[in-house]
């Protein structure tokens, strides 16, 4: 049992969903038994990406026929891998093509062809195809009885940051098992996995403990990863199913997304119109709305039914629009769904626990690292996560809620400019700067440093000021009226709230 040998590595290679890549552990193992024939750069723009390659993974040399995943590459590689192709090569390659051709000889002829052209034509996702819901999938006259008497509730998401809250609060307001589909090699990885996030977020309670049940699946595969007995089985003990999974990235291009985000929703669907009819609570986001296809000032309704997917940027609000689409067509073929909208989230109110990786956290760190805020009067809509779950699970139990859809929205818009006076009143000496020379000390910091978060950061931030684009205008009439006399309120954005956040360390920052 004792290793012949050890191995030491910089950091583990993962898959491009920050999962621990073990077909790139094993071809390590075997780069210590033979070496590899490697082809090596046969073409001055092959030795640059090979360089650029070597210098973003850490490898003394690299095989242009190699896959740049199978290497370790994921989200924070690629950013970089495109963002030093944009420095070096001046173009503008979209994210995109480092996915479909993600080998160094791949990478050349795309890049090539765009050189020659001039004309970077990033592949066009049908959407209105992948918007078409399986026909098998329809309740089939199935029984349907509305009841709060769960005994049995499937969440997927649960370890994602709303996830947990939701998981949280379905066992303070339930005394129902809360099935939890996990991505996990075992059941007591999963639990693990499941305890640490609630532990992590101040929410465990042992008590409660022997409520959640792990459920070994994955939103990606068919039958969620589950055996067609297991799927059964599944379908027939369920009352209820609360489905927040997604794959929540804002760098991935649609095609990457689509299997969790779009094809797992479907097999949601499909679970939920088997053996007994389920409700499905479906969370979505305010994204799926791209205010260029509407009038000016027109207010964006929560009846809406997205008739438009045209300008939405990015691959996550792109497959969330598609998943809606498939929820719609399940609800008019009968089965009754609720779709919750949600704004940007942010951290707990009261816990004052943020999720640190996600943009709003992001920015905040990263103007705390550099010493000033730039002077940006972009609006958002910034929503604490404990609202977002208390109103989902109290709408879900109202059976008025069903067949409808909410928008969970602070009414208190605000600007990035007033968030950043906010901060200062709290003692941080942030001076405000001009936009240029808060982005130009962002791209010298990311260039000294070893931080590769501040190279994502770069990527979101434009070269230069953009004018400001106003935050649409949601309706939420819906949420009002089924919140009514809940005594559910979202906390407004002030001193007391941002001073829970820093209180609790979520941010780098000096006095």
């Amino acid at each position: 049992m004792l290793p012949a040998f050890f191995v030491r590595l910089a950091e583990l290679p993962l898959t491009p969903t920050g999962k621990i890549n073990r077909r790139a552990l094993s071809a390590l193992m075997l780069e210590l038994n033979h070496e590899i024939d490697y082809i090596l750069p046969r073409n001055p723009l092959e030795q640059k990406l090979a360089e650029i390659w070597c210098q973003v993974l850490g490898l003394e040399k690299v095989s242009v026929e190699e896959n740049f995943f199978n290497l370790g590459g994921h989200s924070l590689a690629t950013i970089q891998i495109i963002s030093r192709i944009r420095e070096t090569l001046k173009i503008d390659l979209p994210l995109q093509y480092l996915f479909t051709e993600p080998t160094i000889a791949g990478l050349t002829k795309i890049i090539n062809q765009l050189l020659q052209t001039a004309d970077h034509i990033t592949p066009i996702d049908d959407f209105y195809v992948d918007a078409i819901l399986d026909s098998s999938i329809k309740p089939q006259n199935l029984p349907q009885q509305f009841t709060n008497q769960l005994q049995h509730i499937l969440l997927t998401g649960a370890t994602g940051f709303l996830g947990v809250h939701l998981l949280h609060e379905l066992l303070e307001k339930t005394s129902a098992n809360i099935h939890c589909l996990v991505r996990a090699e075992n059941v007591s990885e999963a639990r693990n996995k499941l305890k640490n996030k609630l532990s992590f977020y101040q929410l465990w309670n042992e008590q409660d403990s022997q409520r959640i049940i792990p459920i070994i699946g994955n939103l990606e595969k068919n039958l969620l990863g589950l055996s067609e007995k297991e799927f059964q089985d599944l379908a027939s003990q369920i009352d209820m199913i609360y489905h927040s999974g997604a794959s929540v990235n804002l760098i991935y291009p649609y095609s990457v997304l689509k299997p969790a985000n779009v094809l797992g929703t479907q097999e949601i669907l499909r679970l939920a119109s088997q053996i007994k009819i389920k409700p499905v609570h479906f969370v979505s986001t305010t994204s799926v709305f791209c205010p260029e296809n509407y009038p000016e000032n027109e207010v964006l309704l929560e009846s809406d039914p997205l008739d438009y997917y045209q300008g939405l940027v990015g691959g996550y609000p792109q497959s969330k629009w598609v998943a809606e689409k498939l929820v719609m067509q399940a609800r008019e073929r009968g089965l009754p769904v609720t779709i919750y909208r949600a704004a940007r989230i942010i951290g707990h109110s009261q816990i004052g626990i943020c999720n640190t990786e996600d943009l709003f956290s992001r920015i905040i760190t990263t103007c705390m690292q550099l010493g000033a805020t730039p002077n940006i009067d972009w609006e958002d809509n910034l929503t604490p996560v404990d609202y977002v779950s208390q109103a989902i699970v109290y709408l879900s139990f109202q059976k008025e809620s069903l067949g409808k859809a909410f928008h969970l929205l602070n009414p208190q818009i605000i600007s990035m400019n007033h968030l950043f006076n906010l901060i200062r009143k709290l003692g941080y000496q942030l001076p405000q700067i001009s936009y240029d020379q808060w982005y130009y000390q962002l791209i010298n910091l990311m260039q000294k440093s070893a931080d590769k978060k501040l190279e994502i950061m770069s990527a979101f931030f434009p070269p230069t000021s953009q004018q400001k684009i106003p935050e649409p205008k949601f309706d939420y009439q819906n949420t009002v009226k089924g919140l009514f006399g809940a005594n559910i309120n979202c906390p407004p954005i002030n001193e007391n709230l941002l001073s829970q956040y820093f209180k609790n360390d979520n941010f780098i920052y000096s006095k």
